[in-house]
């Protein structure tokens, strides 16, 4: 028993004495003598371009929106989109996440864990003084308008005055006959106009069973103009063809009234009348990820 309470009191001694010094940690110091923030090492999937938490097509949705200047990517998403290495995103990456998704092999293990260095930027420490500024004195003194009484005594005037009398000409004033225009008060109109909210993106696919090359969409609405939209192959195929796509973004959406799929070749119309372009479909029957 004594051994096991001398044993303890040994322990203790050394607790107290290792708890009277701090641990310093160096921090990061740059060649210019600035000290940097450390980093922190985070794990990512690969292919999770959004960062959502699983590879998916809202991943290649993510990745075409960058590639078309629509959207951006932080830097952690860069590292997850850059699926076969090469440094850069690029529609290789998005195809290699469809073939993924088809089940048509996983070369470079997306869905796999990676590591990456993100820099953490430092607490800021600053404290903000409080303000103190003294606020002007605009307190308005009024004058004194005391009227001192008069205590002057006057003597009475015994004076007659003299007849001063002047006969005033007639003045006849003429008749008012100017016509008051009626006021013309032009009400301010304080009508609150809800913000526009456009409609969100979707990405259109095309099973290209007539193997156009390339392939596009071709717009029009009411008041705007018509255009056309280019289709990029996804590398993936569907059940009539292989499969292209195009994001449409919300606000063309919200101002178009249909679409048709057609061959950009030149000379398609001369060459396959009946297959140079599709029937023409609807607005509301358009959705996200449907293929056509």
């Amino acid at each position: 028993m004594k051994r096991t309470k001398k044993f303890l009191s040994i322990l203790l001694t050394v607790a107290m004495v290792f708890g009277m010094f701090t641990i310093a940690i160096p921090s990061a110091t740059a060649d210019d003598g600035k000290i940097q923030a450390p980093k922190a090492s985070s794990i990512i999937l690969r292919g999770d371009a959004d960062n959502g938490g699983s590879v998916n097509i809202a991943d290649v949705t993510k990745i075409q929106k960058y590639l078309a200047h629509i959207d951006d990517l932080t830097e952690t998403q860069k590292v997850a989109a850059d699926v076969n290495g090469s440094g850069t995103v690029e529609i290789a990456d998005a195809t290699e996440i469809q073939k993924f998704l088809a089940q048509m092999g996983n070369p470079y293990d997306i869905g796999g864990q990676i590591s990456a260095d993100i820099t953490t930027a430092p607490e800021d420490t600053t404290v903000t003084e409080p303000e103190t500024t003294v606020p002007e004195d605009t307190t308005v003194t009024e004058p004194d308008t005391t009227v001192p009484e008069d205590t002057t005594v006057t003597e009475p005037d015994t004076t007659v005055p003299e007849d001063t009398t002047v006969t005033e000409p007639e003045t006849t004033v003429p008749e008012d006959t100017t016509v008051t225009e009626p006021e013309t008060t032009v009400t301010e109109d304080t009508t609150v106009t809800d913000p526009y909210i456009p409609s969100e993106d979707i990405t259109v696919y095309l099973e290209n069973k007539y193997e156009w090359a390339p392939a596009a969409i071709y717009y029009w609405g009411e008041g705007i103009e018509a255009g056309t939209i280019e289709m990029a192959a996804t590398g993936a195929s569907g059940e009539n063809g292989a499969l292209w796509s195009a994001v449409i973004s919300g606000e063309l959406l919200d101002s178009i009234e249909g679409i048709l799929f057609r061959n950009e070749y030149e000379s398609a119309k001369d060459k396959w009348e009946d297959y140079y372009k599709s029937e023409d479909i609807a607005v509301g029957d358009l959705s996200d990820s449907i293929a056509f």
